[in-house]
């Protein structure tokens, strides 16, 4: 049997017990309590019929049943002189309250009851007045107060026990239930904290409950597994296609850079010898003029797949190279770039510091954000692999932008996280105003584009998001990273 409906019904059996027991108590002294009534009703009957019996006058029966105080139930008693005058009446009940007449009322409206009955004889009929006659009125209403009574203590002991139930219930399962509760946030939390959420729950009172926190968090270590082995194969990805473009622009420099520099020369010397010839020397200093374009053509692919220069081997970049370079890739794109409805693209970039360290869905945008200036940017290095990542973000997230997004601006920004002051994580985010994406995630999976940025994020263990970034028509899409700030202050 499970253990958590059992817990609950344990304890509403241990309520309902109680409830019961306190009904049968309430219905044993009352009981007792109607049976003494009862013998005490039947005895003051009985003293009252002997006290008229034995009267030689209505007045002395007055006085004797005064004195005796007697008290009847469900018999009202009336003595009456020769001359049709009561000169003694058995006491009333007191007046019920507002509550027990209402009830007396509905009462008689829906349960009809007996006929009231009437008795009366004479006594001492050889009595120097003459007789008086004594007269007995049988009542249910006294029968029925009581009755009505005796009801309206059950229904207060069966609704008290009924209350001490319901809260008894409610307790029991908000004890018994709170751990599911958070179980589930674990589980909805498993979006934006991943496996991490479900580390973090505590040790389950209830045995199923544990069985299920052991089985995830079971699966929460095969995932971090899982994606550690993925991490770690698309760092292995990454890393050989920069070390293919190292070393491709190693042989371009090498190879086609000195075969460029010993084509200048011969250019130069064969300038010097047809000096004297206008015609020959105008095509010499074309061909100069080619070879200088081919020179440039060859440095800017250099940069493309170098960008970072030989720093990339393991020393550290400084921010503010780093944004020297995003700076200049910008401007590259102000100058030429123009979307598809022939208006040209305007990117922006903003560099901005916080002091949270919130998770990556919450919305980099809404953070309490405050410039970052270039002198703080200048103390403050990081590694090429994150500077490297940065850079390539941006050039891959431009030129999606440039290519698909049919936008008019896009807002490069980048947020130093801060913890105690110090780095924690760099914040990285793009926001066009282009068409969107209808479906992101089919998006992620289709081509190199917005799925090798999302690799490269998990590569160095950072967090990914693509979303939307506004309403239709245009709803725009904002790519946000966090990465994990690797570097030191110099």
């Amino acid at each position: 049997m499970l253990d958590l409906p059992r817990l609950v019904l344990r304890r509403a059996a241990v309520v309902a017990l109680l409830a019961l027991a306190a009904a049968a108590w309430q219905g044993w002294t009352s009981a007792a309590q109607d049976i003494d009534d009862e013998v005490q009703a039947a005895h003051s009957l009985a003293r009252t019929l002997q006290t008229l019996s034995s009267a030689a006058s209505p007045a002395q029966a007055q006085a004797a049943l005064q004195h005796k105080g007697a008290e009847l139930r469900h018999l009202q008693l009336h003595v009456i002189d020769v001359h049709g005058r009561v000169v003694w009446a058995s006491p009333e009940q007191a007046p019920p309250g507002a509550v027990m007449r209402q009830l007396l009322d509905w009462h008689r409206h829906w349960q009809a009851l007996s006929e009231v009955h009437t008795l009366q004889w004479p006594v001492n009929a050889a009595a120097e007045h003459g007789p008086w006659t004594v007269k007995v009125t049988v009542s249910p209403e006294s029968e029925r107060r009581e009755a009505l009574a005796d009801w309206g203590r059950l229904l207060a002991v069966l609704a008290i026990g009924l209350l001490a139930l319901w809260v008894a219930l409610r307790l029991s399962t908000r004890r018994a239930f709170e751990p599911l509760a958070q179980l589930v946030q674990a589980i909805e939390a498993m979006a934006s904290q991943g496996a991490r959420a479900l580390k973090q729950l505590p040790a389950m009172p209830i045995r199923e409950l544990a069985s299920i926190t052991q089985a995830l968090q079971h699966l929460a270590a095969d995932l971090d597994h899982a994606q550690s082995q993925r991490r770690f194969l698309s760092h292995k990805v990454q890393s050989v296609q920069e070390d293919e473009r190292n070393h491709l622009a190693r042989e371009l420099h090498d190879e086609m850079g000195q075969r460029l520099t010993a084509l200048r020369v011969d250019i130069a010397w064969l300038s010097r010898q047809v000096a004297q010839e206008p015609r020959l020397l105008a095509v010499v200093q074309a061909m100069n003029a080619r070879c200088q374009e081919v020179q440039m053509d060859l440095r800017g692919v250099l940069t493309s797949l170098r960008p970072l220069g030989p720093a990339e081997a393991g020393e550290p970049i400084p921010l503010a190279r780093l944004l020297h370079l995003l700076k200049d890739l910008v401007a590259s794109w102000c100058s030429g770039a123009a979307a598809q409805d022939e208006q040209v693209l305007q990117p922006a970039l903003h560099l901005t510091q916080c002091d949270s360290d919130e998770p990556v869905d919450c919305d980099e945008m809404a953070q309490p954000q405050r410039p970052l200036s270039l002198a703080q940017a200048a103390t403050l290095v990081m590694s090429p692999a994150l500077a490297l990542a940065v850079y390539r973000l941006s050039q891959e997230g431009l030129t999606n932008v440039a290519r698909h997004a049919r936008a008019r601006r896009a807002d490069l920004r980048l947020t130093l996280h801060l913890r105690e002051g110090e780095p924690s994580s760099l914040g990285w985010s793009l926001t066009d105003d282009g068409v969107g994406l209808p479906h992101p995630a089919d998006v992620l999976h289709r081509g190199n584009g917005l799925g090798g940025m999302q690799e490269r994020v998990w590569a160095l263990g950072g967090e990914w998001r693509c979303e939307p970034a506004g309403p239709p028509p245009r709803p725009g899409l904002r790519l946000t990273a966090r990465l994990p700030w690797s570097g030191a202050v110099s």
